[in-house]
Formats: C-alpha cells, structure tokens, sequence
C-alpha cells in the first residue's frame, strides 16, 4: 500500500508547478495566435519539453503508488507462494527496463546535445536528459523498495 512520503509531496508539487507552467504556456500561445494575431513558436516548444519532463516523472509516482497498468485476475487466483515469486520476477524485469532507460536514455541524450530547439534555443539533450534520470529514480525505489511492496 502507498503511504505519502515527503520526497513523493515534494516530487509532486513539483510536477504540479510543470503542469501549471505547461498550461500557462499553452493559454499564452493560444491567447497570442488568436487575440494578438502572433503566433509563437517558443511557447508550443516549451509546453511540449515540460510534457515530456511530467511524463516521465511522473511514472515514477504512478510506480510508487502501485497504479500502472496491470492485470491481476490471474495473479490473484494463484497461490500466495506463486503470486508472490510472480510479482518479484516482475520487480526484477522491470529493474531490466530501468537499466535499458538509464543506458539508452544516456545515449540519446548525448547525441542529442548537439541539437537546438529551433523555437527556444534549448539544447535537445537536456530535454531528453528526463529518461535517464527518471530512470534511476524507478531503479532506486525498485532496488530498495519494489521486493518489500505490500501487494495484498
């Protein structure tokens, strides 16, 4: 079961603070192309850089939380014994996905820091620099806490 921790509050108020910038950039872009007959390129960019940064942290709520998508009706049938050697081979194939995040999503990143955003100026790497990060975030909650989860 999920029980609030300062560090997820904190994580939270901080993609609340993306999202309200997202949003904030988004009205502007639409208030500016509509009302002010301007449209800005710099402001669509930039609400779609923060998309992406949410997304990815915030998978890391939605795994400490336990509310990705799942399908349970078959591990709930089983045995407590399986069902539980089941939900440990899961941790571990998802400790596989972090690795493969953190390891690509470095890469990636690297390449990209090359590339500028035509519209802000952002170096893409940084941008894209959310994939490896979140991805050690979910490698450091799954090692210290994914085997010790209360599924029940």
């Amino acid at each position: 079961m999920y029980q609030k921790k300062p560090g997820y509050n904190l994580l939270e108020l901080f993609l609340f603070g993306l999202l309200l910038l997202m949003v904030f950039f988004t009205i502007f872009a639409v208030f500016t192309r509509y009302v002010l007959n301007q449209s800005l390129d710099w402001t669509e960019e930039l609400a779609r850089f923060l998309y992406i940064w949410i997304t990815f942290l915030g998978a890391l709520i939605v795994l400490a939380k336990n509310k990705h998508i799942a399908i349970e009706t078959f591990l709930d049938a089983l045995p407590k014994k399986v069902s539980s050697l089941l939900r440990k081979i899961n941790v571990v194939l998802m400790i596989g996905f972090t690795l493969s995040m953190i390891i690509g999503g470095w890469q990636v990143s690297k390449m990209a820091m090359f590339q500028v955003a035509p519209g802000t100026g952002i170096r893409l790497g940084y941008v894209y620099a959310v994939i490896p990060l979140s991805g050690v975030l979910m490698l450091l909650y799954l090692v210290f806490k994914g085997f010790s989860r209360d599924y029940d």
